[in-house]
């Protein structure tokens, strides 16, 4: 019996070889004919809809996926203009592969000192899953015009409904209707100066902002905060509001108040600054603040005095 086995395993032997020969060439001819520009375009679309620009160094077959390289990420500028490079938001690494739960897309990126995690379900309504690392915003500065030194982690978690804009045939995902929450956990925040982007740009002085904890909760794409609170040396802070989510998010419009606590020090030693501070009104719930609105889009906020 044991030699009637042997002799139909070696029978079957060579035919199992060539089988996993030929699975193996397959994936091997999978991987390296793979239409890669075909997949940069399409990121590069999904961006653009989203408001932003991407340019990719390099793509190729990663473990399992796809690996993305020297990716620089730009804010979408005003027609005719051609992206500002020195603006942009750097990333060493961008990996996709296939994802089971949820069914869809998981990316890593390795960007600003840290990591970035993120699963993207793709089959009926998306949802999104991030989780933010030990990253240095300094690296933000390009991005956002503000040199700052400290740590910061978070994660995200979006249920966004596939809807069909009204005039149009084809659904796709809607900010404007997703529920979710976002928190972040800034330790150790310095800013160490830089120009405030927006209609009218601020030049910030240097200030120590310390710990900071963040939570938004949104529901049917309105973002109400629940916690914004620091507790620096130079500024403390607290704050309340609505962000009310766009289907492309730059449009998303920003309804916050942010409550000011600046020390002696920081008032005399921040010029401009520390005035404009001292000018604000007194915060209605704790007047040893001052209270400012920060109204607007994400891509044109504006600051001004509490009501």
């Amino acid at each position: 019996m044991a030699s009637a086995i042997l002799d139909k395993l070696v029978r079957y032997k060579r035919p199992a070889g060539y089988a996993a020969f030929a699975l193996f060439s397959f994936i091997l001819f999978l991987f390296l004919t793979f239409l890669f520009d075909v997949v940069e375009r399409q990121v590069k679309s999904a961006a653009e809809d989203a408001g932003f620009v991407v340019d990719i160094g390099s793509m190729g077959p990663g473990f399992f996926g796809i690996t993305a390289r020297k990716v620089k990420l730009m804010r979408k500028p005003a027609a005719g203009d051609v992206p500002d490079v020195t603006q942009a938001l750097l990333l060493n690494s961008v990996s996709a592969r296939p994802s089971l739960f949820p069914l869809g897309v998981a990316l890593s990126a390795d960007t600003l000192g840290g990591t970035v995690r993120a699963n993207v379900g793709l089959v009926g309504n998306h949802s999104v899953r991030v989780t933010l690392d030990e990253l240095d915003p300094k690296g933000l500065q390009g991005f956002t015009g503000i040199d700052m030194d400290g740590r910061l982690s978070g994660r995200l978690t979006l249920d966004i409904p596939v809807t069909t804009p009204p005039g149009s045939k084809t659904s796709a995902p809607d900010l404007g209707a997703a529920n979710g929450l976002l928190s972040l956990d800034i330790s150790g925040l310095q800013v160490n100066g830089g120009t405030l982007r927006g209609d009218f740009p601020l030049e910030l002085p240097k200030a120590a902002l310390g710990d900071i904890d963040a939570r938004l909760k949104i529901e049917k794409g309105t973002g109400t905060v629940e916690a914004l609170e620091g507790n620096g040396a130079d500024l403390q802070l607290g704050g309340e509001g609505t962000i009310t989510l766009a289907r492309q998010l730059e449009n998303s419009q920003l309804n916050l108040t942010v409550r000011l606590k600046a020390s002696p020090e920081f008032t005399r030693s921040a010029g401009l600054m520390g005035s404009g501070i001292s000018l604000l009104p007194p915060d209605k719930k704790d007047p040893t603040f001052r209270a400012a609105r920060v109204a607007g889009s994400f891509r044109r906020p504006a600051f001004l005095p509490a009501r």
